[in-house]
């Protein structure tokens, strides 16, 4: 879900979607990999321009393209999120992708089976816009999890423009977080801590603000 102006494929990005690949092994999950490390679950990621994600997912050799989830829908640029869309249900036939709002798509989906909710968005920093989208996952969130018994989420933010507003510092992002998971209407989801140290940066490019991610295991 990113400006069609856009694409981030550099190599930093690149060894950012390898880490999430590999936070799940199979000693800290029971659900959501098999004896093999292979995704066992529906895959839902917000996609830019040729869904770059899912090559790189699908090269993996970890996860099959049906069980792919790709939303796009660029407020900026809605009609080329529509066409970017159209594309990708070509270059990925069997994958399922929905020119729908984030927020909109969680809302509205019925799937129980999404194990994996990679929170990517382009706009996404500290503040309300994380609150927002944030808060419209957990809903769904909540359901799979309980018809799965386990679930990963990967938040990632513009850390660059939240230091810019005094706001940057790795405890902030995960009390922040841990704030959000509390609207869960699962105990353990509710008491869920997330530990600053484990947070993940990088930058797309030198001039990049750095970026900062938390993965966890609900």
């Amino acid at each position: 879900m990113i400006n069609h102006a856009l694409v981030y494929d550099s190599t930093a990005k690149g060894q950012w979607r390898e880490y999430v690949h590999n936070v799940l092994t199979t000693k800290n999950s029971y659900k959501l990999i098999d004896a093999d490390g292979n995704f066992k679950y529906k895959w839902l990621e917000p996609i830019g321009t040729g869904a770059l994600p899912f090559t790189q997912l699908i090269q993996s050799g970890r996860i099959q393209e049906s069980q792919l989830i790709g939303v796009d829908l660029d407020p900026k640029d809605p009609e080329g999120s529509k066409k970017n869309i159209e594309d990708c249900k070509i270059k990925f036939p069997q994958a399922e992708f929905k020119s729908m709002d984030w927020a909109s798509y969680c809302r509205r989906c019925e799937h129980k089976d999404i194990g994996y909710f990679i929170f990517d968005l382009y706009f996404s920093t500290f503040g309300e816009n994380l609150e927002k989208y944030v808060k419209h996952t957990i809903p769904l969130i909540d359901n799979c999890k309980e018809n799965i018994g386990e679930v990963l989420l990967v938040v990632n933010c513009d850390f660059g423009i939240a230091k810019r507003r005094n706001k940057g510092t790795a405890e902030e992002f995960a009390g922040q977080l841990e704030k959000l998971l509390k609207t869960s209407r699962i105990e353990t989801t509710k008491n869920t801590s997330v530990n600053p140290e484990t947070m993940y940066t990088y930058q797309n490019g030198d001039n990049s603000t750095v970026m900062a991610t938390f993965a966890l295991i609900l």
